[in-house]
């Protein structure tokens, strides 16, 4: 009644079933806005049937953010709610915090998932601060104001700062000898803006896959288990399809998110979607789902599909690496216009790039001498054990596709015994991780004449990387004549330990320190060398 009490004569507005197509909603939607600006219907209907009628069949849309709805995905009723992301309901966990499916950050305001936990909801918001920070930029220019204080987002660069000026409004402040030196102000310039914060591109595809998550019906869940294990982290992939994305499209204040569940599984990926926040809109498809069997992990493999979704829009996209898990300052290109009285040029010593300028205590990078591998080796290899799950023939073009998971991988170091004690277990699946071909475990042990050389432990840990890699190869070659001493003569004689390795499996590896006084350091090789 507070919003049919609201309208003034003239107002106009539409009634449609909850049960209606998506179709029909965004018509009206669109319809209805069409007449404050007096656009013909039939062209709306019209536009709109050219941009999306290809796709209303052969899949099943869900759409949200649009028509200016709250909308809260999965159970209503707290006591009877599963979270998404642990499988955990009350009393282990509680729901009191309101979940974003896409963040607060970013402007959202309609979109919410009931069924994320407290405690996922803050262990993911990291995940989720890639997207943000990948999007500081245009979300501080773009006036979305932080969820703290409501003020504009503080966004330091490379030569540049963003802040909010006395009535909340960002400026673009560029120091005078930098990115602008030597141009001519009476003229538009162009400048690359990098940030000085890091994401990954892995982490914004996983960010991404997560909104997608939280705003699926709950009865999809059941397809999605190995992708919320790898938005987790418990899933690890080596090769996951690319994500697309395109910038300078229409700005929005409230993001938009389409998904499209196709009904040719088999054919085509199942979910893709399309998540439109500020001027920046994404095109992917969701990794890890049981149905796309790992068919659909490279670009050659999901083009001609993601082109059906890239035609409404036209205009360039780029391609992104979604393995890519390195850090790297997310960077926008900017166009500075003369006048504009967003963007101001002071100098460097002006106060307003003080924090900026604040030196930063850095970690000293440890230098090592040059790494020879004498005095090396491996001394035995022991607790083997050797599992099949599998009951049926693993044919080549499934090994090719092999899932390896390491539910271990720990490299225990001893500067009293000088060793270094490797400790695996690991699993073998196919390329969607829902079939298991067999289990791997064993322990070797390293010898090193040198300790001290390459690995350093007082009041600090470091080791060199080259140590480490020559020491899992060696390990791995080790490893591998047990292993092949089970599948020799089998279908699953091909896969090797060796081949399986690279930089992506590296950063697995834990690190568990003797500190001679009977504790132990334990550290991530990832957080070892910022991988």
């Amino acid at each position: 009644m507070a919003y049919l009490n609201a309208l003034q004569d003239g107002d106009v507005f539409r009634i449609v079933s909850e049960d209606a197509p998506t179709m029909n909603k965004q018509l009206a939607v669109l319809k209805t806005k069409g007449l404050e600006t007096g656009e013909d219907e039939s062209v709306i209907h019209k536009s709109y049937l050219l941009k999306w009628g290809a796709l209303s069949t052969g899949y099943r849309h869900f759409a949200f953010g649009y028509d200016g709805i709250r909308t809260a995905v999965g159970e209503g009723n707290k006591a009877k709610r599963v979270c998404r992301f642990c499988g955990r309901k009350m009393p282990e966990v509680t729901f009191k915090d309101v979940a974003h499916a896409v963040s607060e950050g970013l402007g959202n305001k309609l979109l919410f998932c009931n069924e994320e936990c407290d405690k996922c909801n803050h262990r993911l918001s990291k995940l989720e601060s890639n997207l943000t920070h990948y999007l500081d930029i245009r979300r501080a220019m773009g006036g979305i104001l932080t969820k703290t204080d409501g003020m504009v987002p503080s966004v330091d660069g490379r030569g540049f700062v963003i802040r909010g000026d006395k009535n909340n409004q960002a400026i673009l402040y560029i120091e005078d000898d930098g990115l602008l030196k030597g141009k001519d102000l009476s003229q538009p310039n162009v400048v690359k803006l990098e940030t000085t914060e890091t994401v990954t591109h892995q982490g914004i595809y996983k960010s991404l896959c997560k909104i997608v998550i939280d705003l699926l019906p709950t009865d999809e869940m059941v397809h999605f288990g190995e992708t919320i294990g790898w938005i987790n982290g418990s899933v690890l992939d080596s090769e996951l399809p690319p994500y697309l994305a395109t910038y300078d499209r229409e700005s929005i204040s409230q993001p938009t998110v389409d998904l499209f569940l196709s009904m040719h599984s088999g054919t085509e990926p199942y979910c893709t979607a399309i998540v439109h926040i500020l001027d920046a809109v994404f095109l992917f498809v969701l990794p890890e789902v049981d149905v796309d069997k790992g068919r659909f992990k490279s670009y050659d493999a999901i083009i001609d599909h993601l082109a059906k979704f890239i035609s409404p829009y036209g205009g360039r996209w780029q391609v992104e690496d979604a393995s890519e898990f390195t850090l790297a300052s997310p960077w926008s290109m900017w166009e500075v216009l003369p006048g504009d009285p967003r963007v101001q040029i002071p100098p460097k010593t002006d106060p307003v790039f003080m924090r900026y300028q604040k030196p930063k205590k850095d970690v000293e990078e440890e230098v090592f001498p040059s790494f020879s591998p004498e005095g090396i080796s491996v001394e035995a290899v022991s607790n083997v054990l050797f599992e099949r799950r599998s009951s049926f023939p693993v044919t080549t073009e499934d090994l090719l596709q092999v899932s390896v998971n390491y539910r271990k991988m720990v490299c225990l170091l001893d500067r009293g015994t000088s060793t270094a004690r490797f400790v695996f277990d690991i699993n073998f699946s196919d390329s969607a991780n829902r079939l298991s071909y067999f289990d791997f475990s064993f322990e070797a042990m390293v010898k090193l004449e040198d300790f001290d050389a390459y690995i350093k432990i007082g009041d600090y840990f470091c080791i060199d990387y080259h140590l480490r890699d020559y020491m899992l190869e060696i390990v791995m070659a080790a490893a591998d004549e047990k292993l092949q001493g089970f599948t020799k003569g089998t279908d699953l004689a091909p896969v090797t330990l060796k081949k399986i390795m690279d930089r992506r499996t590296v950063r697995q590896l834990y690190y568990h320190v003797s500190l001679g006084d009977g504790r132990y350091l334990a550290v991530s090789d990832a957080k070892l060398h910022n991988l």
